[in-house]
């Protein structure tokens, strides 16, 4: 009896065990794929932290199972990977912002080497290429632009000088007027420090050194300087004088011509009867006059001095019947004083009509040296085998030795005109005379 007791009872201690292995078993299995699951889905996920997890809880619970071994390998070693890349990817974006911040204060070079230094870590990157090449285009664009103000500096500085060697040409020549040649010659040589090859300047200077060297020839005791107020008492003591006699011209040439000493050869009457259209006491309605005109008769005294003037000069026109001769050029008062002689060598009257002066500059501009004077103020009607003078006054202007002047002058009823061309140096040595 007691041994089929104690075999009940071991038999009850058997199954008792079987069952609580068998629970055992189950709650393990049942743990282990909950573990399994999660992780599957964690993995699926991406979330590789939590998958480690699981697979590690599914691992320990089942030491045995490949599944937990192998995903742990797999999972273990996407990680170890995704640290590397990060790494990688830190020190990029590092270096692209060291990169950026050189870019932004345009230091353009050490930008360029910090954007390649970027692409050795991430060769396949496309930001530092284009980055490198904005700012290739944009050292282009600051070389192009630092050249065209290079260029517009020098073209102002140019400007500057021009504007400055005018200035001190026009104080020279306003020296010379004034006939105060130590300041004139100073303000010419200030002058060729800006343009040394300038040959007007040169000439003007060349001028009045020797004016200067006259005037200490004639004057050795006396200053060669005269102050402009004593100047203006000698032109005003001259004023005060007696008025000047007018003088009329007289023949100075061995031509054939007979000299006119009167502009108008005829009577009233005749005029009537020869010429019933025009009236000679006034000029012919074309003629233009500078602005600034002034009564001529101010200027008898140097009409005086010009009319008695032995001709220096015989530029002429080619014109066989009727021959204009520039016969010399005073100067004055900033004034040019054009000497022409009128010979008539056709059978008819040449009535004298409109005329003008122009300067053709070396750029090609013409400019027209319009009238402050014209003598005789009766323009002359030359008769046939006749000669007579007219004298044309102008501002004088400084005309460079390669420039030209052109005369020209028309009869009344504009059927004959008649032209001359003087050279820029002919009109500087009259200047230097």
């Amino acid at each position: 009896m007691d041994e089929i007791i104690t075999t009940l009872e071991r038999i009850a201690a058997e199954e008792k065990t079987r069952k609580e292995r068998i629970a055992a078993e189950a709650e393990l299995k049942k743990k282990y794929d909950i573990a399994i699951s999660k992780a599957k889905s964690y993995y699926l996920k991406e979330d590789l932290e939590n998958a480690l997890a699981f697979y590690t809880e599914a691992a320990g619970l089942k030491a045995n199972e490949a599944e937990p071994q192998n995903q742990l390998k797999e999972i273990k070693a996407k990680l170890a990977e995704t640290a590397r890349q990060n790494e990688i990817t830190n020190r990029y974006e590092a270096i692209i912002g060291i990169a950026d911040s050189l870019l932004i204060i345009k230091n353009y070079e050490p930008a360029i080497a910090t954007y390649k230094e970027a692409l050795v870590i991430k060769p396949s990157e496309t930001y530092p290429h284009s980055q490198i090449k904005y700012i290739q285009a944009e050292i282009k664009n600051d070389l192009r632009e630092k050249e065209e103000n290079e260029k517009r500096e020098a073209i102002r500085q140019e400007i500057e000088k021009e504007n400055r060697f005018r200035e001190l040409i026009s104080q020279a020549n306003n020296s010379v007027t004034d006939k105060n040649y130590p300041a004139a010659k100073q303000q010419y040589t200030d002058a060729l420090k800006i343009q040394p090859d300038n040959a007007y300047a040169k000439r003007r200077l060349e001028i009045v050194s020797y004016q200067l060297e006259k005037l200490k020839t004639v004057y050795p005791e006396k200053s060669v300087v005269k102050k402009d107020e004593s100047i203006k008492k000698e032109k005003q003591a001259d004023k005060d004088a007696k008025p000047a006699e007018p003088v009329l011209a007289q023949k100075q040439t061995n031509s054939l011509y007979a000299f006119q000493t009167n502009p108008i050869p005829y009577t009233a009457e005749e005029l009537k009867t020869k010429y019933p259209d025009i009236d000679f006491k006034k000029l012919p309605p074309e003629q233009p006059f500078n602005e600034v005109a002034v009564d001529s008769k101010e200027n008898i005294p140097m009409f005086n001095e010009v009319l008695t003037d032995k001709p220096r000069l015989e530029i002429a026109d080619k014109n066989k019947k009727i021959k204009l001769i520039c016969q010399g050029i005073n100067f004055e008062d900033r004034s040019s004083y054009v000497k022409l002689l009128i010979q008539n060598n056709s059978d008819n009257d040449f009535l004298t009509g409109s005329m003008m002066l122009t300067w053709k500059r070396k750029s090609g501009t013409v400019i027209k040296l319009y009238p402050l004077y014209i003598y005789p103020a009766y323009l002359p009607i030359v008769k046939p085998g006749n000669e007579a003078v007219i004298i044309y006054v102008c501002k004088s202007y400084n005309i460079a030795d390669d420039e030209k002047l052109k005369f020209e002058l028309n009869d009344r009823m504009n059927k004959v005109k008649l032209e001359l061309s003087i050279k820029g140096s002919v009109y500087n040595e009259e200047f230097v005379r």
